[in-house]
C-alpha cells in the first residue's frame, strides 16, 4: 500500500514538473487582407528555434498554436502562394528559467496579395511583430510600438502603390 502511495506521489510531481515547464501560449490566427479578414486557408507555416528550422506544418483552418520554453528565439514564418510571406519574432531568453506565469500571445497576421508595384520588400527581413519578456508586467508581451510602426510601413507602401497606379 505504501508503495502504490509513493508511486502516485512521485507520478504527480512528474505532471506538475512538466505541466510547468511551458507557460506561454502563442495563438496565431492567419487571415486574408483582401478577403476581409477571413481565415486564410492553405497556409504554410515554418517554425524557426535558435535560427534553426525545426518544424513546418500546412494549416487547413487558418489558426497556428504553439507553446514556447523559456531560454530561445523562435521565428514563425506564414506563406502562401501569391501572397506578401511575413513573421514574427518571439524572444523568450530573458524569461526566468522558473517562468511560471501563464500568457497567452494573440496575434492575427493578414496577408495580402503579391503585386509588381508594390514595394513592401521590408517584410523580408523585418518581422511583422516582435514579442519579449517584460521585467516590469512579468510576463512576455508584444511590443506594441513595433507592430504599430509594422503597420504604418505597409500603409504607406500601400498608399505609393495606388498613387502610382493613380486610384
Amino acid at each position: 500500500m505504501n508503495k502504490i502511495i509513493a508511486i502516485l506521489i512521485f507520478l504527480g510531481s512528474i505532471f506538475v514538473a512538466v505541466s510547468q515547464e511551458t507557460k506561454t501560449y502563442l495563438d496565431v490566427k492567419i487571415t486574408s487582407v483582401e478577403k476581409m479578414r477571413k481565415r486564410l486557408k492553405n497556409t504554410a507555416v515554418v517554425l524557426y528555434k535558435n535560427e534553426q528550422k525545426v518544424d513546418s506544418v500546412n494549416l487547413t483552418n487558418g489558426r497556428y498554436k504553439l507553446n514556447l520554453d523559456t531560454g530561445n528565439v523562435y521565428k514563425v514564418e506564414f506563406k502562401k502562394p501569391l501572397y506578401v510571406t511575413k513573421f514574427i519574432v518571439l524572444n523568450t531568453k530573458e524569461a526566468p528559467k522558473k517562468y511560471n506565469k501563464n500568457t497567452k500571445l494573440k496575434i492575427d497576421i493578414g496577408l495580402f496579395h503579391q503585386k509588381d508595384d508594390l514595394n513592401v520588400d521590408f517584410l523580408k527581413k523585418e518581422p511583422i511583430g516582435y514579442a519579449r519578456y517584460d521585467f516590469v508586467t512579468d510576463k512576455m508581451m508584444w511590443d506594441e510600438a513595433y507592430l504599430q510602426m509594422m503597420k504604418g510601413k505597409i500603409v504607406r507602401a500601400t498608399l505609393n502603390y495606388a498613387k502610382s497606379k493613380n486610384y
